[in-house]
Protein backbone atom coordinates (compact mmCIF):
# COMPACT_ATOMS: atom_id res chain seq x y z
CA UNK A 1 0.00 0.00 0.00
CA UNK A 2 3.06 2.44 0.94
CA UNK A 3 4.22 1.48 -2.33
CA UNK A 4 0.90 3.00 -4.59
CA UNK A 5 0.66 5.77 -2.06
CA UNK A 6 4.63 6.79 -3.15
CA UNK A 7 4.15 5.97 -6.65
CA UNK A 8 0.61 8.88 -6.98
CA UNK A 9 3.14 11.48 -4.83
CA UNK A 10 5.82 10.87 -7.26
CA UNK A 11 3.29 11.41 -9.99
CA UNK A 12 1.57 14.49 -8.19
CA UNK A 13 5.29 16.12 -7.39
CA UNK A 14 7.15 15.45 -10.78
CA UNK A 15 6.00 16.56 -14.18
CA UNK A 16 9.25 14.54 -15.68
CA UNK A 17 7.97 11.66 -14.10
CA UNK A 18 4.18 11.97 -15.06
CA UNK A 19 5.08 12.64 -18.96
CA UNK A 20 7.05 8.93 -18.26
CA UNK A 21 4.45 7.48 -16.71
CA UNK A 22 1.44 8.43 -19.23
CA UNK A 23 4.08 7.51 -22.46
CA UNK A 24 4.92 4.29 -21.41
CA UNK A 25 3.56 3.19 -17.81
CA UNK A 26 4.07 -0.67 -18.17
CA UNK A 27 7.96 0.41 -18.02
CA UNK A 28 7.27 2.77 -15.30
CA UNK A 29 5.49 0.42 -13.21
CA UNK A 30 8.34 -2.19 -13.57
CA UNK A 31 11.18 0.27 -12.56
CA UNK A 32 9.06 1.45 -9.74
CA UNK A 33 8.35 -2.49 -8.52
CA UNK A 34 12.31 -2.60 -8.80
CA UNK A 35 12.79 -0.23 -6.40
CA UNK A 36 11.38 -1.82 -2.82
CA UNK A 37 12.28 -2.17 -0.21
CA UNK A 38 14.63 -4.94 0.59
CA UNK A 39 12.90 -6.12 4.07
CA UNK A 40 9.79 -6.91 1.69
CA UNK A 41 11.68 -9.17 -0.86
CA UNK A 42 11.07 -12.38 0.78
CA UNK A 43 14.25 -13.90 0.06
CA UNK A 44 16.03 -11.50 2.09
CA UNK A 45 13.85 -11.75 4.70
CA UNK A 46 14.24 -15.38 5.22
CA UNK A 47 17.75 -15.28 4.88
CA UNK A 48 17.58 -13.10 8.08
CA UNK A 49 15.35 -14.74 10.13
CA UNK A 50 17.18 -17.72 10.09
CA UNK A 51 20.24 -15.98 10.66
CA UNK A 52 18.58 -14.56 13.84
CA UNK A 53 17.09 -17.87 14.48
CA UNK A 54 20.36 -19.67 14.10
CA UNK A 55 22.06 -17.49 16.68
CA UNK A 56 19.05 -17.87 19.42
CA UNK A 57 19.30 -22.31 18.76
CA UNK A 58 23.22 -21.58 18.92
CA UNK A 59 23.43 -19.63 22.16
CA UNK A 60 20.62 -21.78 23.79
CA UNK A 61 23.03 -25.09 23.41
CA UNK A 62 25.86 -23.43 24.42
CA UNK A 63 23.95 -22.42 27.29
CA UNK A 64 23.19 -25.51 27.93
CA UNK A 65 26.10 -27.13 27.86
CA UNK A 66 27.90 -24.58 30.25
CA UNK A 67 24.99 -25.66 32.66
CA UNK A 68 24.72 -29.21 31.97
CA UNK A 69 28.00 -30.03 30.60
CA UNK A 70 30.97 -32.36 32.45
CA UNK A 71 32.43 -29.01 33.98
CA UNK A 72 29.08 -27.50 34.97
CA UNK A 73 29.34 -23.94 35.88
CA UNK A 74 26.96 -20.80 35.84
CA UNK A 75 25.71 -19.84 32.05
CA UNK A 76 28.20 -16.77 30.89
CA UNK A 77 25.59 -13.32 30.79
CA UNK A 78 26.70 -12.87 27.04
CA UNK A 79 24.83 -15.77 26.06
CA UNK A 80 21.37 -14.60 27.82
CA UNK A 81 21.95 -11.40 26.32
CA UNK A 82 22.44 -12.81 22.69
CA UNK A 83 19.22 -15.53 23.21
CA UNK A 84 17.17 -12.50 24.38
CA UNK A 85 18.25 -10.07 21.43
CA UNK A 86 17.46 -12.86 19.10
CA UNK A 87 13.95 -13.31 20.88
CA UNK A 88 13.16 -10.06 20.67
CA UNK A 89 14.40 -9.53 17.24
CA UNK A 90 12.10 -12.82 15.75
CA UNK A 91 9.29 -11.77 17.58
CA UNK A 92 9.50 -8.09 15.72
CA UNK A 93 10.02 -9.82 12.21
CA UNK A 94 7.59 -12.48 12.30
CA UNK A 95 4.63 -10.13 14.14
CA UNK A 96 2.03 -9.02 11.59
CA UNK A 97 2.03 -5.52 10.17
CA UNK A 98 -0.07 -3.23 11.82
CA UNK A 99 -2.88 -2.23 8.66
CA UNK A 100 -2.91 1.01 7.36
CA UNK A 101 -6.03 2.70 7.55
Amino acid sequence: MSDLKRLIKNLDDNTNFKTRFEQEPVNVLKEELQKSHPILNERIFLIVVRLVGGALLLSIVLGAYMLFGKEAEEVDSFFVMIASACIGALAGLLAPSPREV
